[in-house]
């Protein structure tokens, strides 16, 4: 993640871990602070939700590992953002700060769950729309501005996906062999 290579880079290793981890979870626990206020719960259940999430099984399990930390950090950030483009003010602002998060979760070591991520953002996306609209499909903004964000931020980071791949060739993995010739 960026973050992480920013912290390195001025930071002592052990000092910049604690504090991708502080950051993780200060996070985290705001961003679903955010989003259960958004979703009209109580202040206590929001701070009473927030920690679920922080101390969740998959969290303390793997949210000790900087990139995954900083990826739980945003999940909630990107619901709170897809609820904000479906109020209708600022829908611009709103997508561009979406897409920029979730470009570099695609390259940055959790492309399966950043996947994960944007199919439930598509599906929240489209349940935010369904709400409103029920089935005059046409009306369904939210949905084609969710993909939009989609579609954007796999943009944004195709040079790095390319790059990659075409290190890839070169590397022992792929023996320097095509996927035909690797699979006979």
């Amino acid at each position: 993640h960026p973050i992480s290579f920013l912290f390195y880079k001025f930071l002592k290793p052990i000092t910049a871990y604690y504090w991708i981890i502080a950051f993780s979870v200060l996070g985290q626990w705001y961003g679903f602070y955010l989003l259960s206020r958004k979703l009209k719960i109580s202040s206590m259940s929001a701070i009473f939700a927030s920690f679920v999430w922080i101390f969740s099984q998959w969290n303390v399990q793997w949210g000790g590992l900087e990139a995954i930390g900083l990826f739980l950090a945003w999940v909630p950030f990107l619901f709170f953002l897809i609820i904000k483009i479906s109020e209708g003010k600022h829908k611009f602002w709103y997508a561009f700060l979406a897409t920029l998060i979730l470009a570099p979760n695609w390259v940055f070591g959790l492309t399966q769950t950043t996947l994960y991520l944007a199919i439930a953002l598509f599906a929240f996306a489209v349940f935010l729309d369904f709400q409103v609209n029920r089935l005059q499909f046409l009306k369904y903004k939210n949905t084609l501005i969710c993909t939009a964000i989609i579609l954007l931020s796999m943009i944004i980071v195709l040079p790095v996906i390319k790059a990659d791949y075409a290190i890839y060739d070169l590397s022992f993995r792929s023996g320097g062999l095509s996927y035909q010739e690797s699979v006979n």
